[in-house]
Formats: C-alpha cells, sequence, structure tokens
C-alpha cells in the first residue's frame, strides 16, 4: 500500500495520501472508504492519528498484525 511519493507507478489507483491505506472511494460509488493492514500495519501515520493507544488499538506489529498468502 505504497503511496506515490514511494512508487510513483501507484497513481493510477490514487494513491496520493500518506502510506499504509489504500483509497477505495471510488470502488463503493463515491462513499469515503479505505483499505489498510490490521491495526494500520504500515501505515503508523493512521494509527497516530486516530489516537493511538488511546484509541484501544493495539500498535501495529508485523509479526502478529502482517498477511501471509501462499499459493
Amino acid at each position: 500500500m505504497a503511496n506515490t511519493t514511494v512508487n510513483p507507478a501507484n497513481d493510477q489507483y490514487y494513491m496520493t495520501t500518506q502510506p499504509g491505506v489504500a483509497p477505495m472511494t471510488l470502488a463503493v460509488n463515491g462513499v469515503p472508504v479505505w483499505l489498510s493492514m490490521a491495526h494500520f500495519l504500515g501505515g503508523e501515520y493512521w494509527y497516530e492519528k486516530l489516537g493511538g493507544e488511546a484509541s484501544n488499538i493495539s500498535p501495529p506489529n508485523a509479526e502478529d498484525h502482517d498477511i501471509d498468502v501462499r499459493v
């Protein structure tokens, strides 16, 4: 979920925000929806912006919150 600063090719997906979330607004008929990893893993900016530990969300931790897809 790299933004266009990290990966310019993601501009076609409207990834112009802080890293860690993917805007899904166009996919949901204009409803403001954002997709993130569990506990905002990779998007610590958003975790802090939403209140961090004060929001009762445990901090992002790759060991606990990363995904593993095997094909």
